[in-house]
């Protein structure tokens, strides 16, 4: 089941890292057990969690939205992981987007699917199997699946499988003595009493499972999501367009002209842009009194170099930059010592319990 992620009208708390209600304290403590340090990016992901959970995000605009930049291996990704694994218990059940396979512009038919006209169209509604397309990844079913399922009971999900199971091994017999060869009346006989035997459990099996589909019904649109688009500086220009669609209205329009609901998910953003140029500051290369400045000098001048990059870079116009907004612009920090020294021992305490 989703884990306490119903919306409510509980009045609601501004959140403070120092001293958070027990509400964000149960979500930073869970990001504490799997993310170290990276604090300011794991307090912003607790609010608009709240925000969202309270419903006090805009309800034409995503659940909420965040841009990660900063350089490779300190918890940019991770942190996507460890939400999936917060609202739905697994680590998994999120859409990437690896931006790497999108730098071209017709890639975009594996987002939004193929033009009408052009091969691998996706009609969802057409009765045969064979000609109902590709689906595309922003489909509203892959958007909403790890919500739905989550939200369905564990049971009732082992029990519609073994339903599947046993329909599929029935319609195979189903098929078989369809074959069968008769061989005189009594044989005859005795294929249809089976036949309407194995079909009269098919269809009571099917019964079932249609039972169950009402009791806890598909609603598209209807669920927590997470999308997260890794290393966004690498996706085409054109291919942009369609997470600013998204951004604007919480919604995208499909080649097919269906429409996916994006007001309840998530969306996050990678980004490599200015890692070098951190990389530099951090080494004290370029900054006069970089030594002498506080923490929070030294974090307000890292933001600032790192949104200085980002409004430089090609990758980033700045209509993007204005529908991510500055203050949902999260900068991920190399790691230091001490945190590397952590990271590897609760990789070896993982690794131990896996291997006892």
């Amino acid at each position: 089941m989703v884990p306490d992620i119903e919306r409510d009208e509980t009045p609601w708390v501004r959140l403070d890292y120092k001293t958070p209600p027990q509400e964000a304290k149960k979500l930073l403590d869970f990001f504490d057990r799997f993310v170290v340090g990276q604090e300011k990016p794991k307090e912003k992901l607790a609010s608009k969690f709240l925000m969202y959970k309270h419903g006090l995000n805009k309800e034409d605009k995503p659940a909420g939205v965040l841009l990660f930049p900063g350089p490779s291996g300190v918890g940019k990704t991770s942190m996507v992981k460890v939400f999936s694994n917060f609202l739905f218990g697994s680590p998994k059940t999120f859409t990437r987007i690896d931006c790497a396979e999108y730098q071209e512009s017709h890639t975009i038919a594996r987002l939004l699917g193929s033009p009408a006209g052009y091969v691998g169209l996706w009609d969802p509604d057409n009765p045969d199997p064979s000609r109902k397309g590709i689906e595309p990844q922003l489909s509203q079913w892959n958007i909403d699946k790890f919500g739905y399922q989550a939200s369905v009971p564990n049971e009732v999900k082992q029990r519609k499988m073994r339903l599947t199971e046993e329909l599929g091994k029935l319609n195979q017999k189903l098929q078989d003595l369809k074959d069968s060869q008769v061989e005189g009346p009594d044989d005859e006989a005795r294929l249809i009493s089976a036949f309407n035997l194995s079909l009269g459990e098919f269809k009571k099996f099917q019964a079932e499972i249609r039972q169950l589909d009402e009791k806890y019904p598909y609603r598209p649109g209807g669920y927590p999501a997470i999308l997260l688009f890794d290393e966004i500086e690498k996706m085409h220009h054109e291919i942009v367009k369609v997470l600013l669609q998204i951004l604007d209205n919480g919604m995208v329009t499909l080649a097919n002209g269906k429409q996916t609901i994006l007001r309840n998910c998530f969306i996050f953003m990678t980004s490599n842009v200015g890692s070098e140029r951190l990389a530099e500051l951090l080494e004290n290369r370029g900054v006069v009194g970089f030594r002498t400045r506080t923490v929070e000098k030294i974090d307000h001048l890292i933001y600032k170099t790192t949104l200085e990059e980002i409004k430089r870079s090609k990758h980033f116009p700045t209509e993007l930059i204005g529908r991510i907004g500055k203050e949902n612009i999260m900068v991920f920090r190399q790691l230091k010592e001490p945190e590397i020294r952590k990271i590897i021992d609760m990789q070896l305490e993982q690794a131990w319990a896996q291997g006892r």
